[in-house]
């Protein structure tokens, strides 16, 4: 997990570095939603770029939209819940019409 969070971090900083003016970053996904520790790594690693993690806020949020940062921080991140098997069920339902017609 540390090499998986190491590898994200880096990778989110390499697009908050390269978009230059960045607002939030968001964490959604079965690990995004779930995975405290990547979600704190992640910040942490972020803080250069202003992001102030809340870390009661990120032991709270399991599998539930809300605010990871502080309320003032410069560069703000989220846990967004996705559907993605939701999504996939509507991208098959779409796909079944298109070839039916």
């Amino acid at each position: 997990m540390d090499m998986f969070a190491c590898r994200v971090r880096k990778a989110a900083g390499a697009c908050v570095a390269a978009l230059g003016a960045v607002h939030a970053i968001v964490f959604g996904g079965g690990i995004g939603e779930n995975g405290v520790f990547v979600r704190r790594s992640v910040c942490e690693g972020l803080r250069g770029f202003g992001l102030e993690p809340d870390s009661e806020a990120n032991e709270k949020l399991i599998d539930k939209e809300g605010l990871l940062s502080n309320p003032g921080s410069r560069l703000q991140a989220w846990v967004i819940p996705t559907e993605e098997g939701l999504q996939m069920a509507h991208e098959c339902v779409r796909t079944i019409e298109a070839v039916a017609k």
